[in-house]
């Protein structure tokens, strides 16, 4: 299905870091305007990402989570970035163990400094909008650190990883 432009209206899920990483990449090439439609298929298990538009320097990705979510404490060094609920909840824990619960259009801001894990609650799948923007060369989404200042795995987390169910029939935008 697409768009008047003939942009898809639900895009491809990513399966994995090298496609997640060639996608940005990909994107970054673009020099012109992009514009895009939000929408996702909804997870019955596991989480997607669509990545809808990317620079050198900034990300935007369309997330969907049926349960858990990033569980790990983590930050993210040389990248600020936001969330944005689109529909479902979350609870966001700082390095602290505070727990913020957030709902549809509520948002949290992440500088690089911060850290963060977050699950997805209650009955609905979650939807969030990531916005990332780099600080630093170097920096970006796929690097993390632990709260012991460690790299740490970060996109598709190798055996943490759950298994992909997409609903049939159940739809975001």
């Amino acid at each position: 299905m697409t768009t008047r432009d003939g942009n898809e209206i639900v895009p491809p899920v990513i399966g994995g870091a090298a496609e997640y990483l060639g996608r940005l990449e990909e994107l970054a090439k673009n020099k012109d305007a992009q514009f895009f439609h939000l929408s996702a298929r909804l997870p019955r298990q596991g989480r997607t990402d669509t990545i809808y538009a990317a620079s050198d320097t900034m990300s935007v990705i369309l997330k969907t989570y049926a349960l858990a979510g990033e569980n790990e404490l983590h930050r993210h060094p040389g990248e600020d970035h936001m969330f944005v609920v689109l529909d479902g909840e979350a609870e966001f824990m700082g390095r602290n163990g505070e727990i913020t619960r957030v709902g549809k259009y509520d948002g949290v801001f992440l500088p690089d400094t911060a850290y963060y894990c977050f699950k997805a609650v209650g009955d609905e799948p979650l939807v969030l909008l990531r916005v990332g923007a780099k600080t630093e060369p170097s920096g970006g989404i796929v690097s993390r650190y632990d709260p012991l200042e460690q790299p740490t795995e970060g996109l598709y987390q190798g055996k943490k990883a759950v298994e992909l169910i997409l609903h049939e029939d159940k739809f975001f935008g």
